[in-house]
């Protein structure tokens, strides 16, 4: 039996990964493992992730970690302003140390988990890591992921294969996989500032997480099914 964890964070980035991995490895059991590390957009991200999860037919799972927010209440994710302001690319302004290496830890140990209880031997995490994040955070490059999946293979009993389906995409090759995988990308979230209607996410429409998300879609060529205030 094979076990995939996809690490969701309710954006279109982990909805593709997703639904890759539902295509690609035809799991017998898929989770969507959300992490909440305090984030103050977690409640819309978690929100957005739970639809996903639900619209492939996986099931959804939450972890709370808190230490970032205990180490670092400065980091925009935390402090209430608004991370990546425009024309800001420095790693320091929105750089969240060792975040990807313990989202990938919290997935290992589900699948440690798991193994121990004897409920799988194939296990595999999927991730949304990508080639545009990549130019600034050392922790989202291919580099990386080769290291860590070397890593899973030693460091745990369960030892899960690690795929990174986006790692050599921007944003507009994701969302070009997104539209041939029929991902659902009109439950995700990307806005700062985020409404509801009929359980899917209004975005603003003004901030740059929505200008990017835009332009994602115009660069693609691919109509844009988000639903913006303006």
């Amino acid at each position: 039996m094979t076990t995939v964890v996809t690490l969701t964070s309710g954006g279109m980035d982990s909805a593709t990964a997703a639904a890759w991995a539902e295509k690609e490895l035809n799991p017998d059991r898929h989770v969507c493992l959300f992490v909440d590390y305090g984030q103050r957009n977690a409640p819309h991200e978690r929100r957005a992730a739970e639809a996903v999860a639900d619209e492939l037919g996986a099931e959804f799972k939450v972890v709370g970690v808190y230490w970032p927010r205990l180490l670092f209440p400065y980091n925009p994710l935390f402090s209430g302003g608004l991370p990546r302001e425009e024309g800001t690319e420095e790693l320091s302004a929105n750089w969240l140390p060792a975040r990807n290496w313990n989202l990938i830890g919290v997935a290992a140990a589900l699948c440690d988990d798991m193994f121990l209880k004897g409920e799988d031997d194939d296990f595999h995490i999927v991730w949304g890591i990508n080639a545009e994040e990549a130019e600034r955070f050392p922790d989202n490059t291919r580099e990386f992921a080769e290291a860590v999946a070397e890593a899973l293979k030693v460091g745990t009993p369960s030892k899960p294969e690690l795929h990174s389906p986006l790692a050599d995409l921007d944003k507009p090759g994701i969302v070009k996989l997104a539209d041939r995988l029929n991902a659902p990308l009109h439950l995700t979230v990307s806005c700062y500032n985020p409404e509801w209607e009929d359980d899917v996410p209004v975005h603003c429409g003004r901030c740059e997480a929505c200008f990017h998300r835009k332009r994602a879609f115009q660069e693609a060529g691919i109509e844009d099914p988000t639903r913006y205030r303006e």
